[in-house]
């Protein structure tokens, strides 16, 4: 999957210090704060990713998603939805 940018990314990830873009990829994201419900205002981070065609194909052959997250908190769930992923319920 490589990143992607999306209408309301308001950051962006770079490298680490010791990497450079040809070895780690910018990652476009948006910075905010959940809207309602029982997290509201807590600190929100979203980033869009794009499948390439083969793993689409691995998709429709039932392989899982696998998300990693390297130094911080895993990811609580996956939405294709922007306005799903600021407001969890």
């Amino acid at each position: 999957m490589i990143p992607v940018t999306f209408p309301q990314a308001n950051a962006r990830f770079g490298p680490p210090p010791e990497l450079d873009g040809s070895q780690c990829l910018t990652i476009p994201a948006y910075l905010g704060k959940v809207a309602g419900g029982s997290l509201d205002g807590s600190d929100v981070v979203v980033v869009a990713w794009k499948p390439s065609p083969d793993e689409i194909e691995l998709l429709k052959a039932g392989q899982p998603i696998l998300l990693s997250s390297v130094g911080g908190l895993t990811p609580h769930f996956l939405t294709l939805d922007f306005e799903k992923a600021i407001r969890p319920s």
